[in-house]
């Protein structure tokens, strides 16, 4: 299997994950915010809660698998290839955090950080980001070595 294809699929697993840890402590702390809603009301706010959710939801995993190919791109042409896979991945979660909460959410009028939305979605997108840095640094060489 290809390094970009390994990628991709480590990244649609870590992205799945990632949201999987999002709704469990959105339920948990009875939050609303959801990523994969704002990505839907963003792209479709016309459109029906479910369809907003589901349109969202599949933008979400292409995003997380996008990023992944990017972070091999990035690691195999800079400082990052000198540290270890599982310490730079969650590094690279945090870099999304920080570039989601700075830039992305106020750009979709939800303010620094998710703060339009909820005092924790900082806190929820930290927890989140972490889990798809952890889960991919994990999975990409199980995936790819496994071929």
């Amino acid at each position: 299997m290809p390094l970009w294809m390994a990628a991709f699929l480590a990244g649609s697993f870590a992205a799945a994950a990632m949201d999987i840890v999002m709704v469990a402590i959105r339920f948990s702390i009875h939050s609303p915010f959801s990523m994969p809603v704002i990505v839907g009301s963003t792209l479709l706010p016309n459109a029906r809660p479910r369809e907003r959710r589901t349109l969202g939801t599949a933008v979400h995993l292409f995003i997380g698998s996008f990023f992944s190919i990017a972070f091999l791109t990035l690691a195999e042409r800079s400082f990052v290839n000198e540290l270890p896979l599982l310490m730079a991945s969650v590094g690279w979660g945090v870099a999304l955090w920080l570039v989601t909460g700075l830039l992305i959410l106020p750009l979709m009028k939800r303010g620094f950080m998710g703060e339009e939305t909820d005092d924790f979605a900082w806190a929820i997108l930290l927890l989140g980001h972490l889990v798809y840095g952890l889960v991919l640094g994990l999975l990409l060489p199980f995936i790819f070595l496994s071929q």
